[in-house]
């Protein structure tokens, strides 16, 4: 076991330090079991290909260095495609790609098989070498400059009403304004009606600040839009999780505890300390997939379920759309535990304190699982074609709309002082024309005095207008420029 136990060590090192290299800025801000389990995983296969590798050969070294090219195909493809694409631009296509990376690893292992050299002096210079990667990554954790948005707290004085109304915010992820679901044929003659009816008011020119759903609903919840000035498209990996928890850092909920509230969130995310009242939660599978999308299977995995579906082979695309339906389903299930949860809230209030309560839903956010009523719609395609099923987005919309009527019934009921916003994160983002993504439905509901939105008020401003009419605030209106993300 002795003279194994170099190479055995050479091939983990070789992966703790990939993925400390790949996502070292992001180690504090994730669920740190994900990255352990993939340094597990390929450090297994790593072991397991040299041992297979001895046991044919019985040399130590050669083993080691097959089982190494071995891990180098499998890890390093992403960095091979990118870095190579900037000078040789069509190796950016995994169609070329591929069978490059495939070509050269295969070569090498095939010599390597083939070859009479011990690999002796190849292993000490690789020790030295990966030692001095593993060196230069620690180094890069600790001296890399904090990440930095610029933050403001408008939380910091108790309010001055007497009597604090019941709060809730509804967020529709991807819910455009009305104007935008009527360009793509639908009338929304009858929910305005209705709207209108039972004293909701919408405000037909809102727009969010960004298209990305952290950045908009954490401006919303901080009454403060998030400066994104130094980020640009495309976000890195850090950058979308740094931005995730900005959504989980709100100041809202814990301001409201502090004076009175008994506070609830329903949603697709946790807050910081605050669980959500469903376990699934978009963001571990966020991160799992940073972790593995520069991995060779993780790379292509995508491009394979495309073509498959694209050039409809039976087999195969029924279990690709079967796995991907109960991916959905689960996302089905999610939401309608935390509408369930929500209108039970509403049905029996708490009697000694005001509430505020966030539901945070994916609908009418791909995978548009839902039809008009609300039952699971089965998906016949994957989402790289969801631009072509504006139909089964506005199934999901007019799902939305009946929602939120019931939801302004349940509140009407209780009779207390209320004042509900109704909104989407984002608007519509699966289109050629990306200015639709900022156009955001927005509206709310209030039995107190009313306020002094405008047609094209934002939804952070409409939330000030609420902290300044009913808790005596002061909050000047934003005036900060919108910016895209998603694109």
């Amino acid at each position: 076991m002795k003279k194994h136990l170099k190479s055995i060590t050479l091939l983990i090192l070789f992966t703790i330090w990939y993925f400390i290299n790949e996502i070292y800025l992001i180690l504090t801000s994730f669920i740190q079991n994900s990255f352990y389990n993939y340094i597990l995983l390929y450090s297994t296969i790593g072991v397991v290909i040299y041992l297979l590798s001895y046991f044919k050969t019985r040399q130590v070294q050669k083993s080691w260095v097959f089982a190494q090219v071995s891990l180098i195909f499998l890890l390093l493809y992403g960095f091979f495609k990118d870095k190579s694409a900037i000078l040789l631009p069509i190796l950016d296509r995994h169609l070329v790609a591929i069978p490059v990376w495939i070509s050269i690893n295969a070569f090498l292992l095939y010599k390597i098989f083939r070859s009479k050299h011990d690999f002796a002096k190849l292993q000490r210079a690789a020790t030295v070498c990966i030692l001095l990667f593993l060196a230069y990554a620690g180094f890069s954790i600790f001296s890399a400059p904090k990440y930095q948005l610029r933050s403001e707290n408008v939380y910091t004085q108790p309010p001055l009403a007497k009597e604090l109304p019941n709060l809730y915010i509804f967020v529709f992820d991807e819910m455009a304004r009305l104007d935008i679901l009527e360009e793509f044929g639908y009338s929304s003659d009858y929910f305005r009606q209705q709207m209108e009816a039972k004293g909701v008011h919408y405000i037909p020119k809102s727009y969010s600040y960004s298209d990305l759903t952290p950045v908009c609903v954490s401006s919303v919840l901080n009454a403060y839009v998030t400066n994104t000035s130094d980020l640009q498209y495309p976000l890195t990996n850090f950058e979308k999780i740094f931005l995730w928890n900005d959504y989980k850092e709100n100041r809202l909920q814990p301001y409201l505890q502090q004076i009175g509230y008994d506070t609830k969130l329903f949603g697709i995310m946790p807050f910081k300390n605050q669980p959500g009242y469903t376990n699934y939660s978009i963001l571990s599978k966020s991160v799992k997939t940073m972790l593995r999308q520069n991995t060779f299977m993780g790379r292509i995995n995508e491009e394979i379920s495309w073509n498959v579906v694209k050039y409809n082979v039976p087999i195969l695309k029924k279990a690709f759309l079967d796995a991907e339906n109960k991916y959905n389903y689960r996302l089905y299930q999610n939401d309608s535990i935390n509408l369930e949860a929500i209108h039970k809230v509403l049905d029996q209030p708490a009697a000694d304190k005001p509430q505020f309560i966030l539901g945070h839903l994916l609908f009418p956010h791909y995978p548009f699982s839902r039809d008009t009523l609300g039952n699971f719609h089965y998906v016949n395609t994957l989402q790289k074609e969801v631009e072509e099923r504006d139909n089964d987005y506005l199934m999901q919309a007019k799902y939305a709309e009946r929602v939120m009527l019931e939801l302004t019934d349940k509140i009407k009921k209780e009779g207390k002082p209320a004042v509900a916003i109704f909104m989407g994160d984002h608007g519509y983002r699966w289109t050629s024309d990306t200015a639709i993504a900022n156009k955001s439905f927005l509206a709310y509901y209030t039995n107190l005095s009313p306020l002094p939105a405008t047609e094209s008020t934002s939804a952070v401003n409409l939330m000030r207008m609420i902290l300044n009419e009913y808790y005596g605030f002061q909050l000047p209106m934003d005036t900060t420029e919108v910016k895209l993300l998603f694109y």
